[in-house]
């Protein structure tokens, strides 16, 4: 056993590299910037047509009439103004 562990000792082998100061660092670039869309992607329309919305509602006793008021409720008014002008 010892003889195949000097014959393995003795074979060339490549040098491990520990060093790292050769690889380049990765580039920082800035985050692309999100800009703002004027209109929403979903509408309230949209949301309160969901399945899964629909079936929130259902269980909480809430229509659809008294959800879209409670949305206008806490809609900020700039919002609004900006929705039917």
């Amino acid at each position: 056993m010892s003889d195949a562990l000097s014959s393995l000792r003795q074979t060339s082998r490549a040098p491990i590299r520990r060093s790292v100061a050769r690889v380049p660092a990765p580039a920082l670039r800035p985050l692309p910037s999100k800009r703002m869309s004027p209109t929403p992607d979903l509408t309230l329309d949209d949301l309160l047509s969901d399945p899964l919305v629909q079936l929130v509602m259902e269980r909480d006793g809430v229509g659809p009439e008294e959800a879209r008021a409670a949305f206008h409720a806490v809609t900020p008014f700039r919002s609004m103004a900006s929705a039917c002008c």
